[in-house]
């Protein structure tokens, strides 16, 4: 199978105290994140992941991708450091140009470590589509989608450079066990761009494990 783009379009993140709010940037898609708590008051820890539509998403894929994300992250946090208490993640699209499940993922994964959330180490996420000559496209942008014959969404666990696990995946459209394996092998490739610019952004010290 093809490979038609390996490398990731550029990713900017930005972070503002006084909000709160983490900015992501990737390519030309743009996502906002925000965490509200932990706060009190649940027999149980609660993570909340919600994901805002974008004009483009149908409300089923949009609550689809809000699911999606809310298991990832309850893999991510360490829920135990926070019992009894609820963690809400908030993600809001600016501007969407391909790759926006993707650029969600990493935009919260941003979000818990500026706020130095009790985590299972940095996760990075990378959305890749298979194209109508079988072409494989890791980090894709709109036009690359719409012409695709299936999208995939990748969470890897990255440490030390290397991709050392799968933690969530999440496909759309038609496709082969060997087109999902290229996909998967492109994405975790892809991955290990991504935790570069974490490190970059956030420093080299890793997340406590609480």
């Amino acid at each position: 199978m093809d490979t038609e783009q390996n490398q990731l379009r550029e990713i900017e993140i930005k972070t503002d105290p006084e909000t709160g709010l983490t900015n992501l940037k990737q390519g030309k898609t743009e996502v906002v994140a925000g965490i509200e708590g932990p706060v009190f008051g649940k027999r149980k820890p609660t993570i909340r992941v919600f994901l805002d539509p974008f004009e483009r998403n149908s409300a089923g894929q949009n609550r689809a991708s809000s699911l999606f994300l809310r298991s990832v992250f309850g893999e991510i946090i360490h829920q135990h450091s926070y019992p009894n208490t609820s963690l809400s993640i908030s993600i809001h699209p600016m501007r969407s140009d391909g790759s926006l499940l993707a650029a969600a993922a990493n935009a919260a994964m941003a979000a818990v470590l500026e706020e130095s959330l009790f985590c299972n180490g940095i996760h990075c996420a990378v959305s890749v589509c298979v194209g109508e000559n079988g072409a494989v496209a890791a980090d894709p942008d709109e036009e690359i989608e719409q012409n695709s014959l299936s999208r995939h969404t990748f969470v890897f666990k990255v440490q030390q450079k290397d991709t050392d696990e799968l933690v969530g995946c999440t496909s759309i459209g038609v496709f082969t066990e060997d087109q999902l394996l290229e996909c998967y092998s492109a994405a975790k490739t892809a991955a290990e761009e991504v935790w570069r610019k974490m490190q970059t952004v956030f420093g080299h010290s890793q997340p406590s494990a609480g």
